[in-house]
């Protein structure tokens, strides 16, 4: 009996661990000698157990559970069995992907029985831990405690809830009819307590037996600290013990931060010392920097051992840590376990290299990844981050803009997006990408594979699918666009070479002429010296044959210089058709210039037959500015002829040109011809657009907007966001903008993610502030579709310019400020965490583009919202901008039309002008006065001087 007690009582010899300070990693049970400072916990946790049976230990992530559990209460139940003859054994488990699996394999490490046998008996269900206690041989004086840790990991992953029923029932049934000689402990995140609820019987089980664990207070914290150290003949200055202790109470990572920082210090003091024990003191740690940036410091050391400037390497490490890490519905960082063999495929990288870099994560001194070595890495074993303070606290993966857990996410929503439309091309292959939209997402794909898209739904085969088919329409419709070049220059030179042609029959047929002249007067003469030799020779003997031949000659003569005369008359016929064009357009141009109907008359007519595209958008223009006076059918003709240059030039200027043009002739078309020209410029888009030529897209589509079915008009939509998505030009940005809420567009939720980025680099490279106004209206457009998280980096981002012009982005701020008071953002290292998800409060009305509301309207906001939106009159639109006391009248192609003076009180505002155009665009009028009432409809009146009047309404 002696010896067998003295065998018990080994564990009261102490054996001391490598170091007194484990780091981030929980306490392992072996580590009970160095864990100080919460044995009254312990204690109350032993005297609940006990009586309860089934115990729920929850407090906020990182204040301690899974450490006094493990080095508290477990080695306390073991030492019972040396004071009172009671045999404890304990077996430690967590849910994992596979529950059931590995609570039965823990069962199985402190038996003789196969795990296989207790997963059988948990497939049971509620009489799984009756059987269990049978299988073990439990009673009274031989107890097993299991300890369930991280229990909220089964509410992880919403797939995973049917394989965490069995451990639910199990529990469930254990409350029910408890077996002699089980307990059960169970560790969780208090911010998981309502998930319980989700099964029916397991809120009701553990309500009976709940221990919340407070904090420390501040002397036991010390004593955690400044004893372990004591143990290895160190110290710990009380400086820095009291220093440590103010900086961790800023950060829920309290106990993680401390610990981790203590084992770095302690770690570099023991290479300092030979003779007596290390000596931590305060100076060592204002080196080091501060708690959290010790953590992220730590990281990058190792992170940068193992990829030696090797990308692969450097890509490897980051897809590891992005596989970990998770954001869940809250808002909140947090673990994601993953099998190695399932990180192997994720990270596309070798066994052999991923198990090199798991290994100097998981080194003693380091135990930033579980399981610590020397453990072996199997295809089933459980890789995880050993403390989610490494993801709130690490960098690379923090940062709010650039980190890898903003990339993770943001890469899942692209992914979505892609499940979505590969859904709909699946129903009907002509649901294509675009091609810009192609090419985007094909690069991004090639840094995937189907591991990864598995963990957000899969897919991969399908969205393949979806990417080579719009790349093949792609192609086809690049082809079709070079055929069709090919087939213009052919033409155009066919109809070059019949000119050069025309020009050398000309030429030949005047130098043949000429040719034919000399040669007459040459036979003329040679007959006439000839006829004079004959007559001396045979003055007598031929002297009336002589006669008849002169006569003769005479005559021939005379024919051919007739020949020659209408030959040269048709030359220089020719020669004057060749510059008739020109003569006669400036002929009609000088001739009507005074008269508008004449001069509208014959540019019409110019418009029909001109090809140049320059030159169709100066007529295209005349006709805009002379609309007032047209027909219908002239407009007609006009749209048509300007639409068809606008396809045929691959000039970016003239495109812009021709747009401007379209744009002005556009508002005067009947609805029906709208839709017509619309169509017909719909299905010339193709390939790649310039911006140039994208931006006259936007101005065209914005006046069509009003007189298109909704049919064409969403097809708009589409093409206007896929370049608002590819564009980094803020010009372009703004004009695309204009035309979209112009078309009354609202985003959709992976739009607005999909944007959010891109608007933000626009926002803050331009300085314009009719673009910044554009720019504005889209982020407050997308605000409320974002997800909190982006709402919340997009708030933060606009805060930094909003000092530039704060009433500007009002709008945008509101509509932001609003979406992130519904969500939780993410945690970062200098805010923390709240230990609970905060109550989603009442949404906050957010002002859309062109509506007259604002919180509590005064002088100047009032006058704000007139500066809101554009306003429209019948040929023209008009936007109002605010500087000071000055106000600033603008029309739609961006020239300043007035300079004002503006003053306004609660309920109108008014603005008299120095300089104004007539709508009409025929008169100029001098001291317009511009008035805005509130409460009535939102219309400007505008009054001249002149008697003359017209009201703009918002576009």
């Amino acid at each position: 009996m002696t010896s067998s007690m003295e065998a018990k009582f080994d564990i009261f010899t102490p054996k001391l661990p490598a170091s007194p300070y484990p780091g981030l990693r929980p306490f392992y049970k072996e580590e009970w000698p160095i864990f100080f400072g919460r044995e009254e916990m312990t204690e109350d946790v032993i005297e609940l157990l006990l009586r309860k049976k089934l115990l729920l230990v929850h407090g906020t992530s990182g204040n301690g559970k899974s450490s006094l559990i493990r080095a508290g209460v477990l080695p306390r139940l073991e030492q019972e069995h040396a004071r009172s003859e009671v045999l404890w054994r304990t077996c430690a488990t967590s849910p994992g992907k596979d529950p059931v699996g590995n609570l039965a394999r823990g069962l199985a490490a402190i038996s003789s029985i196969d795990a296989i046998d207790f997963r059988r008996s948990l497939n049971r269900g509620k009489v799984s831990a009756n059987e269990i206690a049978k299988k073990l041989h439990l009673s009274r004086r031989n107890r097993l405690c299991v300890l369930i840790d991280q229990f909220e990991e089964i509410f992880h992953d919403g797939a995973r809830n049917e394989r965490a029923s069995l451990l639910i029932e199990f529990l469930i049934g254990f409350k029910e009819d408890p077996p002699e000689g089980l307990f059960v402990l169970l560790t969780m995140r208090s911010d998981f307590l309502g998930f319980c609820s989700q099964y029916v019987g397991l809120a009701d089980a553990i309500n009976d037996g709940q221990y919340l664990l407070p904090p420390m207070k501040t002397e036991n914290l010390l004593r955690a600290i400044r004893e372990p150290a004591a143990l290895f003949d160190g110290r710990v200055a009380s400086r820095l013990a009291e220093r440590l202790v103010v900086d961790a109470k800023a950060s829920q990572d309290e106990l993680p931060l401390i610990q981790h920082g203590l084992s770095r210090l302690w770690a570099a003091a023991s290479t300092r010392v030979s003779g007596a024990g290390p000596l931590l003191d305060l100076d060592d740690y204002k080196a080091a920097g501060s708690l959290a940036s010790m953590i992220s410091a730590h990281a990058d050391e190792i992170a940068d051992s193992v990829t030696h400037n090797d990308p692969d390497a450097a890509r490897a490490v980051q897809e590891l840590f992005r596989a970990l890490s998770a954001i869940n519905s809250e808002g909140y960082p947090i673990r994601r376990s993953q099998r190695f063999g399932q990180l192997i495929a994720i990270t596309g990288t070798t066994e052999e290299r991923l198990s090199q870099i798991l290994d100097a994560f998981r080194q003693a001194g380091v135990s930033f990844v579980t399981p610590p070595l020397p453990a072996k890495l199997q295809p089933d074993t459980i890789v995880n981050i050993s403390h989610e303070a490494l993801i709130r606290n690490w960098g690379r993966i923090s940062d709010r803009s650039t980190g890898w857990l903003q990339r993770e996410f943001r890469d899942g929503l692209i992914w979505q997006a892609l499940r979505v439309q590969a859904e709909s091309f699946l129903t009907n292959p002509e649901n294509l990408l675009s091609e810009a939209t192609t090419e985007a997402r094909g690069t991004w794909l090639q840094e995937r594979n189907e591991a990864w898209a598995y963990r957000y739904g899969g897919m991969w085969p399908d969205v393949q699918s979806l990417i080579d088919a719009s790349r093949a329409e792609t192609q086809k419709k690049k082809q079709e666009i070079i055929e069709r070049r090919e087939q213009a220059e052919k033409l155009r030179a066919e109809v070059e070479r019949n000119a050069r042609v025309r020009y050398y029959l000309i030429v030949a047929a005047f130098v043949s002429v000429i040719m034919i002249a000399l040669a007459s007067f040459s036979v003329l003469a040679w007959r006439e010296a000839e006829g004079e030799r004959s007559r001396a020779e045979f003055e007598r003997s031929v002297a009336d044959r002589e006669r008849r031949n002169a006569i003769d000659a005479s005559k021939r003569t005379e024919e051919q210089m007739l020949k020659t005369k209408a030959a040269l008359q048709q030359a220089t016929d020719v020669a004057n058709r060749a510059s008739k064009f020109q003569n006669e357009s400036a002929r009609t141009f000088i001739a009507s210039h005074g008269d508008p109907q004449v001069t509208l008359a014959n540019t019409l007519k110019l418009l029909e037959n001109e090809t140049d595209p320059l030159k169709v958008a100066f007529f295209g223009q005349i006709v805009s500015q002379l609309s007032g006076f047209a027909k219908s059918a002239d407009i007609q003709s006009a749209t048509e002829a300007l639409i068809r240059s606008f396809e045929q030039t691959q000039d970016s200027s003239s495109a812009d040109a021709i747009g401007q043009a379209i744009r002005g002739v556009a508002f005067n078309l009947s609805d029906d011809q709208a839709q017509r020209e619309a169509r017909e410029l719909l299905k010339s888009i193709s390939g790649d657009i310039a911006p140039r030529r994208a931006k006259a897209l936007a101005l065209i589509f914005s006046a069509f907007a009003p007189k298109v079915s909704q049919d064409t008009a969403n097809e708009m939509k589409t093409f206007l966001v896929g370049i608002l998505s590819s564009t980094k030009d803020p010009d372009l940005m703004s004009s695309v903008a204009a035309a979209l809420f112009t078309l009354k567009w609202t985003p959709s939720t992976a739009e607005s993610e999909l944007l959010v980025r891109t608007v933000l680099r626009s926002l803050g490279s331009t300085t314009d502030p009719v673009q910044i106004e554009n720019i504005v209206t889209i982020l407050a457009a997308i605000a409320p579709t974002l997800t909190p998280p982006s709402a919340q980096l997009a708030l933060e981002s606009i805060k930094l310019l909003a000092p530039q012009a704060p009433d500007v982005f009002r709008p945008a701020v509101l509509a932001l400020s609003a979406r992130t008071e519904q969500g939780s953002s993410i945690v970062t290292p200098s805010s923390g965490a709240p230990t609970s998800a905060p109550s989603p409060g009442p949404a906050t009305a957010v002002p859309s583009p062109g509506t007259a509301t604002v919180p509590n309207p005064g002088p100047t906001s009032l006058l704000q919202r007139i500066a809101t939106g554009r306003w429209c009159g019948s040929s023209r639109s008009y936007s109002l901008q605010l500087s000071g006391n000055t106000a600033i009248w603008r029309d739609n192609l961006g020239s300043v039309d007035v300079e004002s003076v503006s003053s306004s009180s609660s309920n109108d505002a008014q603005t008299t002008t120095q300089k104004s155009f007539h709508p009409d665009g025929k008169s100029e009028e001098i001291g317009t006065t511009w008035s805005y009432r509130s409460g009535g409809a939102d219309r400007i009146n505008v009054k001249s001087s002149g008697g003359k009047s017209f009201s703009l309404t918002r576009c």
